[in-house]
């Protein structure tokens, strides 16, 4: 990872997970999240690479160290759903892209593979793909659907337990 690379703002949303224009606006003016500020050449707005990571890598462990239902931010008290086919879901492990993502089941049982069932990403529900509990086939799945691209989401995988059966607990 070059240390210097500037991306591009829709490079940047796709880094972030397929998110919005709106999404990264209101990133950027809440003060809590303290998410990178873009530079602006030529009217046009670009991210220090390497800020942007880190601040993602930053925020993965602090979503595991708060509670999952409620954040509170800027805008007022966020509530996540316990619905697996919301965008809000409070389980998400990773998001790959616009449509695909990996879960943790409402149960605890298992990670789940899920699939948009529509563009543009605002429309659609979340689908079932893919279920396993062992990590190994996790990521064996993710790589057959040519998902693993992202050195940080291929990273999050890797920290998974082993076996998912136990590990979380409501």
């Amino acid at each position: 990872m070059n240390p210097h690379k500037r991306i591009a703002a829709r490079e940047l949303r796709n880094l972030c997970g397929g998110v919005s224009d709106m999404t990264i606006w209101r990133y950027l003016h809440d003060p809590y999240l303290s998410f990178p500020k873009p530079i602006y050449i030529k009217k046009r707005r670009y991210w220090q690479e390497s800020e942007v990571i880190t601040w993602l890598e930053s925020q993965r462990q602090s979503s595991s160290q708060q509670p999952a239902a409620r954040r509170m931010t800027a805008f007022g008290s966020l509530k996540l759903s316990n619905r697996e086919r919301d965008d809000d879901f409070s389980q998400v492990v990773v998001q790959f892209a616009p449509r695909w993502r990996v879960i943790v089941c409402k149960d605890y049982l298992q990670w789940i593979i899920q699939k948009r069932s529509a563009e543009p990403s605002h429309r659609g529900v979340w689908r079932s793909r893919s279920y396993t509990t062992a990590r190994d086939n996790l990521v064996r799945l993710c790589a057959s659907r040519g998902l693993i691209s992202d050195p940080i989401a291929r990273a999050t995988l890797d920290a998974l337990p082993e076996q998912l059966s136990g590990i979380y607990k409501k």
